[in-house]
């Protein structure tokens, strides 16, 4: 439209002449809106953003893999005592071994999402 103020204006062209739609090639004189938009659609009500779940269940489903393959880890490493019962008697344990079981991970250039549980 700016484009056509300034031709008119310049006395290039006259606005009889000139059909903006036509240069677009479109069959409304309304540019971009459907010929035939069909009935006005109906928004549903959306839950309350807390009943929404946090995680995907493709997310849930990895991290549990991740964490089944760091208790293997965990039990091939510890011997003489159980990791259930070690991290009952030294909970700040699992912090260094999940930190250590992470940088494995990283080492062996596993996906970031493998090593950040």
């Amino acid at each position: 439209m700016l484009a056509l103020a300034t031709a008119i204006k310049a006395g290039w062209c006259s606005s009889s002449r000139l059909s903006i739609a036509g240069c677009a090639r479109s069959k409304a004189m309304r540019i971009g809106e459907a010929t035939n938009p069909g009935p006005a659609r109906r928004f549903a009500l959306r839950q309350s953003l807390q009943e929404l779940p946090t995680m995907s269940a493709g997310t849930l489903a990895l991290e549990s893999r991740v964490l089944n393959a760091c208790l293997s880890w965990c039990r091939s490493e510890i011997s003489g005592v159980s990791c259930d019962e070690l991290s009952d008697l030294v909970p700040t344990i699992l912090v260094y071994l999940l930190r250590f079981f992470g940088d494995l991970m990283f080492q062996a250039r596993k996906a970031l999402s493998n090593y950040r549980l």
